[in-house]
């Protein structure tokens, strides 16, 4: 009985050890295929790849999972990853002390400890350095975003080359714990070549699919135009339109644009419209983000230096911004929508100046507006891209064209040009400039990349500290049909006031004197 328990006992023995041994080889087997808790996958290390800008003079290497974008020659280089993104410029400075021009004019806003705070910034580097023998500044930004996964690190390096020359490399991450390695390294890799001559060809378009109705109808009749429509500005507070009927009767025209202003938290201005529509007028309604007039913006710092494209990016305004578009709507005929104008110039708080240097802030927050209002389903609105006629500062990667926010989005190019006169020369160097000094140069930059738009002079005029006003006017009149995309020009008839005096110092007044006046009929007759 022993025995035969033994080998029954024996007999299991083998069978399970079979088992485990085949259990053990099908294991084996296993495990050679891909397990991915086991085995798995990795993907390959981006390497370095190495690139000779020969346009901008310089040679970099960049892992080889950023996409290289040079369309923007020779205003930048740009190289983008999933979370990195990088912009190279080549600047020259019109100072020769560059610690001067770095802190007071590229970065006015950011090193403002107001600013920052006003607009949840914080500075987290200001230092000077040596990168790859070169003396070079690195400025680091952080900015608290209701998008956790948004681009809001910005790592900035100056690097100086020559007495006046230097790149600015700008780097944005939404990974800066991992990708701070990667910043570092591209840094180390920067030299400077010699630059080569670059043709820039960049062309855009515009698209009108959004418009309808009589927006469309009045759109293709400006387009098509052999004549200049003239407008005039006169602000709100001074009745504007009593105004208007006092010069049109003397120069026998009637305006038919007028330009309106207002700001975050206004009410829409539906009276002004509808009134402007019963006398035969289409409204250029200027919407500028620079300051809110929400209640919690009281406080000066705070209401002159809150740049709210931050806040528009992160929804805080999107109520406001659907009552707008929605009473936009309503409205129903055509309005001419200016959004943000002047972005280049350091005196907007949502230009790149203010906004960590990087035009792609304004160019999300125009594309956030022009979302709200593709969602309320507004048909009437003709948008303007209007920057300035000179980049200030005169920063490559601050260039006008850097700040366009796509072909699906604007419809008109807005052109600003004006002849400020010599009052403030002994402080600022401005002088005297004639019309076609002005608009031959707007035409030069602009004839190409912006050609098939109709353009509109959003606001100009002539001081008459300097020279001859009612010449400018007549110069005006005789030029203006030598830049044939300008189908609308709309005359900013008032005042910039001396900042210590408060008295005017650029009198920008079309009716300033009754001989300017009928200069401007004689013009308007001369081309019937």
């Amino acid at each position: 009985m022993k025995n035969r328990f033994a080998i029954a006992i024996a007999i299991l023995l083998l069978v399970f050890t079979a088992c485990s041994a085949s259990a053990e080889k099908e294991n084996r087997k296993a495990s050679l295929l891909p397990n991915p808790i086991l085995n798995p996958i990795k993907e390959p290390a981006p390497i370095p790849r190495e690139y000779n800008i020969d346009g901008l003079g310089f040679h970099i290497a960049v892992l080889d999972n950023m996409q290289m974008d040079d369309s923007y020659q020779p205003y930048f280089i740009r190289f983008t990853s999933s979370t990195l993104d990088l912009k190279i410029s080549k600047e020259i400075s019109p100072y020769d002390d560059l610690d001067m021009y770095f802190n007071k004019y590229i970065y006015k806003y950011l090193l403002n400890d107001t600013f920052r705070k006003v607009n949840g910034i914080k500075l987290l580097e200001n230092s000077n350095t040596m990168i790859n023998g070169y003396k070079a500044k690195i400025v680091a930004l952080s900015r608290a975003a209701s998008d956790p996964a948004g681009k809001n690190y910005y790592y900035q390096a100056i690097v100086v080359t020559d007495k006046r020359s230097f790149y600015m490399l700008n780097f944005k991450t939404s990974a800066p714990e991992s990708d701070i390695s990667t910043i570092k390294e591209i840094l180390n890799s920067f030299r400077a070549t010699e630059a080569k001559p670059t043709v820039f060809a960049l062309k855009f378009k515009p698209d009108v699919s959004n418009l309808g109705g009589e927006a469309l109808d009045y759109y293709n009749k400006i387009k098509n135009a052999d004549t200049v429509d003239w407008g005039i500005f006169y602000p709100a507070s001074l009745r504007p339109f009593e105004k208007f009927k006092e010069i049109e009767q003397k120069i026998n025209y009637q305006f038919p644009v007028m330009l309106h202003y207002m700001y975050l938290g206004h009410n829409f201005p539906t009276p002004i419209l509808e009134q402007a529509h019963e006398n035969g007028k289409i409204v250029e309604l200027t919407l500028q983000t620079m300051w809110s007039t929400q209640t919690e913006d009281t406080e000066y710092n705070k209401n002159t230096l809150h740049s709210t494209v931050y806040d528009i990016i992160d929804g805080e305004y999107d109520e406001y911004l659907r009552d707008f578009a929605r009473q936009l709507k309503d409205f129903g005929h055509p309005v001419l929508f200016r959004l943000n104008n002047e972005m280049n110039g350091t005196w907007t708080v949502y230009s790149g100046i203010a906004s960590m240097c990087d035009p792609d802030v304004y160019i999300e927050a125009w594309r956030h507006i022009y979302q709200i209002f593709e969602e309320q389903k507004v048909d009437n609105a003709i948008w303007i891209f209007n920057p300035n006629d000179r980049d200030f500062p005169p920063l490559n990667w601050n260039n006008q064209a850097c700040y366009y926010p796509g072909d699906g989005y604007v419809q008109l190019i807005g052109v600003t040009g004006y002849n400020t006169g010599n009052y403030f020369e002994k402080k600022t160097g401005e002088k005297w400039r004639g019309f076609n000094e002005i608009y031959k140069n707007i035409s030069d930059r602009f004839s190409v990349m912006y050609s098939d738009y109709p353009w509109i002079i959003t606001e100009f005029a002539s001081n008459s500290a300097g020279g001859d006003k009612r010449a400018w006017i007549r110069e005006m009149f005789d030029s203006i049909d030598n830049y044939p995309n300008i189908k609308i020009a709309v005359w900013w008839s008032y005042f910039d006031p001396d900042p210590e005096t408060k008295k005017p110092a650029r009198k920008y007044w079309l009716d300033e004197k009754e001989i300017y006046l009928m200069e401007f009929k004689k013009g308007l007759e001369m081309r019937k």
